[in-house]
């Protein structure tokens, strides 16, 4: 068997994964679907384990079914080293007696992806393409506009605009003429507020230009955070309500260009169901428990799903040289002021799959270091009643070689008489791909691994439309394509299955 490379791009700069760690990391502008490639979408938070077992007497008959959530890296009664202390100012609600938890049911409808790519200014035909629908066509170099939104699940959504309107290369690092929504140079963009040459889009500009993508989404009250900008690009972030509640993590995060010009966005589309109600916890209960009983969790500050760009000799924000949204290094944490809480819903895991879960947001205040400012975050805990909950365990991905990560195939094609496999899948330009494959008489499995290819450097983090081929020491003949980080059957191409 021997493997060879079918290039999509020549980008080959990887940044490093997000990972706790003392020194600093460098920075990359994040085109939104590296955050579903690096995290899934949504807020960014440290989650623990979920599991049973800590003697408690389970529900009664006739109560709600237990509630599954996937376990993590510390086990029930160890002390969780990310613990904090906290000192509540005031006082702090007593909320409800019970909530739903919230699901999401089905496949994701064409209709609901044709709605949010008319909103989007995506041009093209809904087309099925395996475990995904995609609107768009990358060009030769994987540049395009392009929305790829899972069929199952969450239906987590990409949306990727490269290159100016005339077909210039806009690869965000190089200032360029004809690039308005990446770069703050000179590129003839309009004359209003937050024009191309004088920085970011005005908050109010950034919040109009979102408005059609949230109502497609059926999110038109979602509460909106605009101050964040990287370069000419001004983030927004879309909270949305569900059955009334402020949710935390199942999150919109869209970014508008210097021009106005929606340029990447990432969130979910499905709708979320209704399911059981369970018993819950008050506000200072569940918040006496946060790190300690393993049924809660702590985001990593209130910072983006995805990398974020950063000039070679710009200073972080906040100083002490950590990056943005990384943990400063452990040691005596100073006492954190939690200064209101609001019952909502938050995401979690259950069997692998997003599920929005009973919690208070808490607002903290953490007390910066020796001469910094201090900053304001939320962290959410879980408020169901511990009794009633259980773990479970996400679908096992394949095991990798450490500093490697298992991609999803999209889909497959064959050649030379079924003895040249190429799979397809979506990964980031700045990581190099390898291929193996396994042999049996009725299915091929085959793995794809990413790996760093020069880990701290500076690179575009964008996703495109990558293929590797491998050979076969016999024809596929029939034999199905099993993908080897999750055991799913891959489907060919549409295209290459119509040319057959």
């Amino acid at each position: 068997m021997s493997t060879e490379d079918t290039p999509q791009n020549q980008d080959t700069p990887q940044s490093p994964r997000p990972t706790r760690r003392g020194r600093r990391t460098p920075l990359v502008i994040a085109s939104v679907a590296g955050a579903v490639l690096v995290a899934g979408g949504g807020a960014a938070y440290w989650a623990s384990s979920a599991s049973g077992g800590t003697g408690q007497a389970g529900p009664a008959k006739g109560d709600p079914p237990p509630l599954a959530l996937d376990s993590a890296s510390i086990a029930v009664g160890e002390p969780s080293p990310h613990r904090d202390r906290y000192h509540v100012v005031g006082t702090l609600p007593e909320g409800p007696r019970s909530a739903p938890v919230y699901r999401p049911a089905g496949e994701v409808d064409r209709s609901a992806v044709e709605r949010l790519a008319k909103a989007l200014d995506v041009s093209g035909t809904v087309r099925s393409d395996g475990a995904w629908w995609t609107v768009g066509t990358p060009g030769p170099d994987g540049r395009g506009t392009t929305l790829r939104v899972s069929r199952t699940g969450a239906g987590n959504w990409v949306f990727s605009r490269y290159g100016g309107g005339d077909g210039t290369k806009c690869p965000l690092i190089d200032d360029r003429p004809g690039c308005p929504s990446y770069r703050g140079g000179a590129d003839g963009g309009d004359g209003g507020s937050g024009n191309a040459g004088s920085g970011p889009a005005s908050e109010a500009k950034a919040r109009q230009a979102v408005r059609p993508v949230l109502a497609a989404l059926g999110q038109p009250d979602a509460r909106l955070d605009a101050h964040q900008t990287y370069a000419a690009v001004r983030v927004v972030t879309a909270d949305p309500v569900i059955g009334g509640l402020p949710t935390y993590g199942w999150q919109s995060r869209l970014q508008v260009g210097s021009d106005g010009q929606l340029i990447g966005g990432s969130g979910e589309l499905a709708n979320p169901v209704k399911g059981a109600s369970y018993p819950v916890r008050d506000a200072r209960t569940t918040l006496n428990a946060l790190g300690g009983d393993g049924r809660t969790m702590r985001p990593l500050a209130h910072c983006p799903s995805a990398p974020t760009f950063q000039q070679k000799g710009d200073k972080a924000p906040g100083g002490g040289g950590i990056a943005p949204c990384e943990p400063a290094p452990t040691g005596n944490r100073p006492v954190s002021e939690v200064t209101g809480a609001v019952f909502g819903l938050a995401t979690r895991y259950s069997h692998g799959g997003q599920v929005l879960v009973p919690s208070w947001l808490y607002t903290v205040r953490v007390p910066g270091a020796a001469g910094t400012a201090g900053s304001t975050s939320t962290i959410a805990g879980t408020a169901v009643d511990p009794k009633f909950l259980r773990g479970s365990r996400p679908p096992a991905p394949k095991p990798s070689t450490p500093g490697t990560t298992a991609m999803t195939l999209s889909g497959y094609e064959v050649a030379d008489g079924g003895r040249k496999l190429t799979v397809h899948f979506w990964g980031g330009v700045c990581s190099a791909y390898e291929v193996g494959a396994q042999e049996s008489d009725g299915a091929v499995r085959v793995s794809v691994t990413a790996k760093d290819e020069h880990p701290g450097q500076i690179c575009v983090k964008i996703a495109k439309d990558f293929s590797k081929t491998v050979t076969l020491e016999k024809p596929l003949d029939g034999r199905k394509v099993v993908d080897g980080s999750s055991g799913r059957t891959v489907a060919p191409r549409q295209d290459a299955a119509q040319g057959q």
